[in-house]
C-alpha cells in the first residue's frame, strides 16, 4: 500500500506477478497492466491509509493474507474512501513472493 500511495509502479511491478488478477470493489476483474496504468495515470489515487490487523497463512509455496485498512482514496474521480477488507494470495516464485490474486470490498 505504501508503494501504491507513492505511485511507485516499478516497485509494485516486482510485487505483482505478470498473471495477477484482482477483483475490485465493483466486482470488475483487473489485470496487472490495468492496475498499474490506473495508478500511473492518476485514475486510482491513494492519499492516506491505516492498516488494520493482518492474518497470514502460509501453505507450502502459497500464502494467503487477509486484512483491512481505512483510507482516503478515489478511483476515476469517485471517492472510494472508507474501510476496506481484502485478501491477497501470494506464490513463491524464483525465491520471491509475488501477489497472484487479490480481492477487495468496502465495509459499510
Amino acid at each position: 500500500m505504501a508503494a501504491q500511495k507513492a505511485g511507485a509502479t516499478a516497485r509494485l511491478g516486482l510485487i505483482i506477478a505478470g498473471d495477477w488478477a484482482g477483483l475490485g470493489y465493483d466486482g470488475a476483474r483487473t489485470t496487472k497492466e490495468e492496475f498499474l496504468n490506473n495508478i500511473k495515470s492518476g485514475a486510482s489515487k491513494l492519499v492516506s491509509f491505516e492498516l488494520g490487523p493482518l492474518d497470514v497463512r502460509v501453505i507450502g509455496t502459497a500464502a494467503v493474507v487477509q486484512g483491512s485498512d481505512t483510507g482516503k482514496s478515489s478511483f476515476q474521480g469517485k471517492d472510494t474512501s472508507g474501510k476496506w477488507v481484502w485478501m491477497d494470495m501470494f506464490e513463491l516464485r524464483n525465491g520471491k513472493w509475488q501477489a497472484v490474486r487479490s480481492q477487495a470490498a468496502m465495509v459499510k
